[in-house]
């Protein structure tokens, strides 16, 4: 959390001897898209912290607290979101070194409420760690405005989502309760369940192909032997395992690799 440190008198002065020892601990880091030096992360008590050197061992903070989900603009690296504990975002539109509160959805969110840019209109993003999805349409605008979206299915707040890079009008999203996983084909005004990949276990992440709006993967948590990553191939309708090989420890992400062949780019 930070480090430790010694001093040699009294505590008028402090030597930090952890500053060679890589253990911040990351909730979430976004990449650039068009620069490969620059990274935007979040980390346990140390706040948002961005490199912009190839080397990657120099880092600035720029924002406090618990640094958790973040994003740079996918069409312009100075425009980058952070957020810490309980969904509550801030922005910086010039890259600079500190960034500023906006305005948040209603209500309090999760410790993590993930933040999404739209994969088609730079100007949109979704809120979730809420009952319900949220969307702005003006997330780079002097005041941001959220519009409280359809509630998806299961109990619980929303813990993950993903938009389809082909098709932005699906969503998909998870929540930790039973029937976890549910899809919007309206842009997340409304969702209907999913076939549950699983029982027994909490879905943590999801993902879908870049090509194929009805491609899409879901991990798991727990240590429910063999049930770790499914995959369907129809939307959600059906779902097969493929954890195979995988140990029995939680699963807490997978990535789809654009432009995969075959589809199972993970």
């Amino acid at each position: 959390d930070g480090g430790f440190f010694k001093t040699t008198n009294g505590g008028t002065a402090w030597t930090d001897l952890s500053s060679n020892l890589a253990i911040a601990q990351q909730y979430r880091f976004s990449l650039s898209t068009s620069s490969a030096n620059l990274i935007l992360a979040g980390h346990q008590d140390n706040g948002t912290n961005r490199t912009t050197t190839a080397s990657q061992t120099a880092w600035s903070e720029v924002g406090g607290g618990d640094g958790m989900d973040c994003f740079i603009d996918r069409t312009n690296n100075s425009r980058q979101i952070s957020s810490v504990y309980y969904g509550d975002y801030a922005r910086t539109l010039t890259g600079g070194t500190t960034f500023a509160d906006i305005n948040d959805p209603a209500g309090q969110g999760e410790w993590v409420s993930p933040i999404k840019q739209d994969p088609v209109d730079a100007n949109i993003a979704y809120s979730a760690g809420r009952t319900a999805l949220y969307k702005s349409s003006n997330i780079w605008a002097t005041s941001v405005a959220w519009t409280t979206m359809g509630t998806p299915q299961g109990t619980g707040s929303i813990i993950e989502l993903a938009i389809a890079p082909s098709n932005n009008q699906v969503i998909y999203c998870l929540k930790t309760g039973s029937g976890g996983v549910s899809k919007s084909t309206n842009g997340g005004t409304s969702f209907t369940s999913c076939a549950n990949p699983t029982t027994g276990s909490s879905p943590t992440w999801v993902a879908v192909s870049n090509t194929d709006p009805n491609v899409v993967f879901v991990t798991y948590s727990g240590y429910s032997a063999a049930n770790k990553v499914f995959k369907s191939t129809n939307g959600g309708t059906s779902w097969t395992n493929i954890s195979t090989g995988l140990p029995n420890v939680p699963v807490n992400c997978v990535v789809y690799h654009n432009g995969a062949a075959g589809g199972d780019g993970i």
